[in-house]
Protein backbone atom coordinates (compact mmCIF):
# COMPACT_ATOMS: atom_id res chain seq x y z
CA UNK A 1 0.00 0.00 0.00
CA UNK A 2 1.01 3.45 -0.14
CA UNK A 3 -0.17 6.85 0.97
CA UNK A 4 -1.93 9.11 -1.72
CA UNK A 5 -2.72 12.60 -0.20
CA UNK A 6 -5.82 11.55 2.35
CA UNK A 7 -6.18 7.98 1.22
CA UNK A 8 -4.28 4.94 1.40
CA UNK A 9 -3.69 3.32 -2.14
CA UNK A 10 -3.75 -0.16 -2.79
CA UNK A 11 -3.54 -0.23 -6.36
CA UNK A 12 -0.15 -2.20 -6.27
CA UNK A 13 -1.68 -4.91 -5.36
CA UNK A 14 -4.39 -4.57 -7.29
CA UNK A 15 -1.85 -4.39 -10.27
CA UNK A 16 -1.18 -7.92 -11.01
CA UNK A 17 -5.62 -8.85 -10.81
CA UNK A 18 -5.75 -5.37 -13.34
CA UNK A 19 -3.42 -7.18 -15.77
CA UNK A 20 -5.07 -10.53 -15.92
CA UNK A 21 -8.46 -9.88 -14.99
CA UNK A 22 -8.79 -6.14 -15.58
CA UNK A 23 -12.80 -6.10 -15.98
CA UNK A 24 -13.24 -7.61 -12.61
CA UNK A 25 -11.98 -4.03 -11.62
CA UNK A 26 -13.75 -2.32 -14.00
CA UNK A 27 -17.12 -4.17 -12.81
CA UNK A 28 -16.18 -3.19 -9.05
CA UNK A 29 -15.80 0.62 -10.12
CA UNK A 30 -18.79 0.53 -11.75
CA UNK A 31 -20.64 -0.12 -8.77
CA UNK A 32 -21.80 -4.08 -9.52
CA UNK A 33 -19.26 -4.93 -6.38
CA UNK A 34 -19.12 -4.29 -2.87
CA UNK A 35 -20.95 -1.12 -1.45
CA UNK A 36 -19.32 1.30 0.56
CA UNK A 37 -20.78 -0.46 4.05
CA UNK A 38 -19.10 0.86 7.14
CA UNK A 39 -16.37 2.00 4.94
CA UNK A 40 -15.46 5.38 6.06
CA UNK A 41 -15.58 8.19 3.35
CA UNK A 42 -11.85 8.87 3.15
CA UNK A 43 -11.32 5.02 2.99
CA UNK A 44 -14.38 4.69 0.28
CA UNK A 45 -12.39 7.12 -2.21
CA UNK A 46 -9.29 5.25 -1.23
CA UNK A 47 -10.26 2.31 -2.67
CA UNK A 48 -12.27 3.68 -5.68
CA UNK A 49 -8.99 5.54 -6.44
CA UNK A 50 -6.84 2.49 -6.10
CA UNK A 51 -9.34 0.77 -8.46
CA UNK A 52 -8.40 3.48 -10.93
CA UNK A 53 -5.14 3.52 -10.70
CA UNK A 54 -4.68 0.22 -10.94
CA UNK A 55 -6.69 -0.16 -13.99
CA UNK A 56 -3.81 2.93 -15.25
CA UNK A 57 -1.06 0.84 -14.98
CA UNK A 58 -2.15 -1.75 -17.32
CA UNK A 59 -1.88 0.73 -20.23
CA UNK A 60 -4.59 -1.09 -21.84
CA UNK A 61 -6.25 0.26 -24.54
CA UNK A 62 -9.40 -1.64 -24.49
CA UNK A 63 -9.88 0.27 -21.19
CA UNK A 64 -9.97 3.50 -22.80
CA UNK A 65 -14.24 3.80 -23.23
CA UNK A 66 -14.43 2.92 -19.24
CA UNK A 67 -11.73 5.22 -18.30
CA UNK A 68 -13.72 8.38 -20.49
CA UNK A 69 -16.56 7.55 -18.27
CA UNK A 70 -14.70 7.25 -15.21
CA UNK A 71 -13.18 11.03 -15.06
CA UNK A 72 -16.70 12.21 -15.96
CA UNK A 73 -18.40 10.40 -13.36
CA UNK A 74 -16.00 11.02 -10.69
CA UNK A 75 -15.89 15.12 -10.67
CA UNK A 76 -15.94 16.80 -7.67
CA UNK A 77 -13.75 14.34 -5.72
CA UNK A 78 -10.32 15.54 -6.86
CA UNK A 79 -8.00 12.21 -5.91
CA UNK A 80 -10.21 9.89 -7.92
CA UNK A 81 -10.51 12.45 -10.40
CA UNK A 82 -6.80 12.34 -11.10
CA UNK A 83 -6.39 8.63 -10.54
CA UNK A 84 -8.94 8.68 -13.29
CA UNK A 85 -6.68 11.67 -15.65
CA UNK A 86 -4.12 9.97 -14.77
CA UNK A 87 -4.80 6.25 -15.99
CA UNK A 88 -6.28 7.62 -19.46
CA UNK A 89 -3.49 10.25 -19.85
CA UNK A 90 -1.19 7.52 -19.89
CA UNK A 91 -2.85 5.03 -23.05
CA UNK A 92 -1.69 8.66 -25.24
CA UNK A 93 -4.12 9.21 -27.55
CA UNK A 94 -4.07 12.68 -29.00
CA UNK A 95 -8.18 12.18 -29.06
CA UNK A 96 -8.31 12.31 -25.45
CA UNK A 97 -6.42 15.63 -24.80
CA UNK A 98 -9.80 17.79 -24.82
CA UNK A 99 -11.46 15.83 -22.42
CA UNK A 100 -8.88 15.10 -20.06
CA UNK A 101 -8.06 19.16 -20.27
CA UNK A 102 -11.34 19.83 -19.76
CA UNK A 103 -11.67 17.49 -16.56
CA UNK A 104 -8.42 19.02 -15.28
CA UNK A 105 -9.84 22.49 -15.36
CA UNK A 106 -13.87 22.51 -14.99
CA UNK A 107 -13.50 23.45 -11.59
CA UNK A 108 -13.31 27.11 -10.38
CA UNK A 109 -10.47 26.75 -8.24
CA UNK A 110 -8.81 23.50 -10.27
CA UNK A 111 -7.04 21.38 -7.47
CA UNK A 112 -3.38 21.42 -8.30
CA UNK A 113 -3.04 17.65 -8.48
CA UNK A 114 -5.64 17.44 -11.43
CA UNK A 115 -3.43 19.97 -13.21
CA UNK A 116 0.25 18.22 -12.71
CA UNK A 117 -1.64 15.02 -13.58
CA UNK A 118 -1.64 16.06 -17.55
CA UNK A 119 1.76 15.33 -17.89
CA UNK A 120 1.15 11.63 -17.99
CA UNK A 121 -0.28 12.29 -21.31
CA UNK A 122 3.52 12.41 -23.39
CA UNK A 123 2.38 13.84 -26.80
CA UNK A 124 3.05 16.31 -28.91
CA UNK A 125 -0.37 17.32 -28.88
CA UNK A 126 -0.92 17.85 -24.66
CA UNK A 127 2.66 19.98 -24.39
CA UNK A 128 1.44 22.21 -27.02
CA UNK A 129 -2.02 22.42 -25.54
CA UNK A 130 0.05 22.93 -21.86
CA UNK A 131 2.05 25.55 -23.35
CA UNK A 132 -1.52 27.51 -23.98
CA UNK A 133 -2.95 26.79 -21.18
CA UNK A 134 0.36 28.59 -19.49
CA UNK A 135 -0.56 31.42 -21.65
CA UNK A 136 -3.88 32.10 -21.22
CA UNK A 137 -2.73 34.06 -17.80
CA UNK A 138 -5.43 33.17 -15.68
CA UNK A 139 -3.69 31.08 -12.94
CA UNK A 140 -2.92 31.26 -9.34
CA UNK A 141 0.24 30.81 -8.70
CA UNK A 142 -0.05 27.74 -7.37
CA UNK A 143 -2.02 26.42 -10.29
CA UNK A 144 0.51 27.49 -13.04
CA UNK A 145 3.34 25.35 -10.86
CA UNK A 146 1.11 22.81 -11.11
CA UNK A 147 0.98 23.79 -15.09
CA UNK A 148 5.10 23.65 -14.90
CA UNK A 149 5.43 20.28 -13.24
CA UNK A 150 3.20 18.49 -15.93
CA UNK A 151 5.44 20.12 -18.35
CA UNK A 152 8.38 18.80 -16.94
CA UNK A 153 6.62 15.32 -16.61
CA UNK A 154 5.69 14.97 -20.26
CA UNK A 155 8.97 16.00 -21.08
CA UNK A 156 11.20 13.42 -18.27
CA UNK A 157 14.33 12.75 -20.12
CA UNK A 158 14.35 9.41 -18.32
CA UNK A 159 10.47 8.79 -19.12
CA UNK A 160 11.67 8.79 -22.66
CA UNK A 161 14.07 6.09 -22.42
CA UNK A 162 11.17 3.83 -21.62
CA UNK A 163 10.03 1.29 -24.47
CA UNK A 164 6.02 1.60 -23.53
CA UNK A 165 6.30 5.93 -24.14
CA UNK A 166 9.26 6.45 -26.37
CA UNK A 167 7.75 4.38 -29.02
CA UNK A 168 5.57 7.46 -30.43
CA UNK A 169 9.16 8.78 -31.86
CA UNK A 170 7.92 12.08 -30.12
CA UNK A 171 10.54 12.24 -27.34
CA UNK A 172 12.62 15.06 -29.21
CA UNK A 173 9.81 17.45 -30.02
CA UNK A 174 8.13 17.35 -26.83
CA UNK A 175 10.78 17.58 -24.90
CA UNK A 176 11.82 20.96 -26.83
CA UNK A 177 8.38 22.03 -26.90
CA UNK A 178 8.63 21.71 -22.90
CA UNK A 179 11.80 23.26 -22.22
CA UNK A 180 11.58 26.35 -24.22
CA UNK A 181 8.46 27.44 -22.01
CA UNK A 182 10.07 25.98 -18.96
CA UNK A 183 12.85 28.48 -19.62
CA UNK A 184 10.55 31.04 -20.82
CA UNK A 185 8.89 30.96 -17.57
CA UNK A 186 12.32 30.57 -15.43
CA UNK A 187 13.79 33.92 -16.71
CA UNK A 188 10.39 36.20 -16.98
CA UNK A 189 7.88 34.88 -14.46
CA UNK A 190 8.18 37.44 -11.00
CA UNK A 191 7.08 34.96 -8.82
CA UNK A 192 10.04 32.97 -6.90
CA UNK A 193 8.01 29.61 -6.51
CA UNK A 194 6.90 29.91 -10.14
CA UNK A 195 10.45 30.49 -11.35
CA UNK A 196 11.99 27.61 -9.13
CA UNK A 197 9.16 24.71 -10.11
CA UNK A 198 9.90 26.15 -13.80
CA UNK A 199 13.96 25.47 -13.45
CA UNK A 200 13.11 22.64 -11.62
CA UNK A 201 11.04 21.01 -14.55
CA UNK A 202 13.34 22.43 -17.13
CA UNK A 203 16.34 19.99 -15.49
CA UNK A 204 13.85 17.34 -15.55
CA UNK A 205 13.27 17.31 -19.34
CA UNK A 206 17.40 18.15 -20.13
CA UNK A 207 15.76 18.56 -24.12
CA UNK A 208 18.37 18.36 -27.17
CA UNK A 209 17.87 21.73 -27.70
CA UNK A 210 18.38 23.41 -23.88
CA UNK A 211 22.08 24.81 -25.61
CA UNK A 212 20.50 26.36 -28.02
CA UNK A 213 17.78 27.65 -26.24
CA UNK A 214 20.02 29.15 -23.36
CA UNK A 215 22.26 30.56 -26.30
CA UNK A 216 18.98 32.04 -27.60
CA UNK A 217 18.50 33.79 -24.46
CA UNK A 218 21.59 35.16 -23.85
CA UNK A 219 21.71 37.40 -27.39
CA UNK A 220 17.65 38.98 -26.64
CA UNK A 221 18.77 39.70 -23.00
Amino acid sequence: SQKRGRFLSLSKMLRPLGQKAPWVLVNELAGNGAPQGDLSASAWQGWRGSLVEALGMTRNAALAPMLRATVAKFRGDAHVMRASIVALARLGDNADVDLLVKAATSEKNTPAIQLNALGEHRRVKMAQTIVKLLDGNKWSNAEKRALLHALGKIGNAWAWKTSAIKRTGEGAEVRGIAAKKLLEVFLNDRESSVRKRAGKSFILVSAPNSPALFKAARLSS
